[in-house]
């Protein structure tokens, strides 16, 4: 086969039971001269191609699984660190009434979770001050037989 100015020979030969392959190119001087063949063996099997592909494939999956599992993890963890805060002032707004006192949410941070909490904390103790008002008007105009209906005592 000759490819631009150079000829290549491929051939599959045998030593024994195994066989191979092997490529022939001829070297050639400035002239153009052939000087020489390198002959380049090539032992390796197709099969072990096969099978060395086929490792390095499974591999890369593996990793990509081991590497996907503990992305999951990681994520998971934070959800859980990023979403209990949140699901604690769930529960503490869904605790608030009337007629009870309304504990503030203590939150050292100053971060939005923090404002949400200090937005609570203002709303309960809005709440407070206007049934004290509401108290203290139906007390004057004698409507409650005993403090204000609906209202604790803050």
């Amino acid at each position: 086969m000759k490819t631009g100015d150079e000829y290549l020979f491929l051939h599959q030969e045998a030593i024994g039971n195994g066989s191979f392959y092997s490529s022939y190119v001829s070297y050639r001087d400035f002239g153009g001269n052939t000087l020489a063949f390198i002959n380049l063996p090539y032992f390796a099997r197709e099969s072990e191609i096969r099978n060395e592909i086929s490792n390095f494939i499974l591999t890369y999956i593996n990793i990509f699984i081991l590497l996907s599992g503990l992305f999951a993890l990681i994520v998971f963890i934070f959800s859980r660190r990023l979403t209990k805060p949140l699901q604690m002032i769930q529960a503490r707004m869904k605790e608030v009434r009337i007629d009870k006192i309304n504990e503030p949410i203590a939150w050292q941070r100053e971060d939005e979770i923090g404002e949400l909490v200090n937005q609570y904390n203002q709303l309960i103790s809005e709440l407070a001050k206007k049934c004290r008002a509401f108290s203290a008007f139906r007390a004057r105009n004698s409507l409650a037989r005993n403090g204000a209906a609906g209202c604790s005592r803050n």
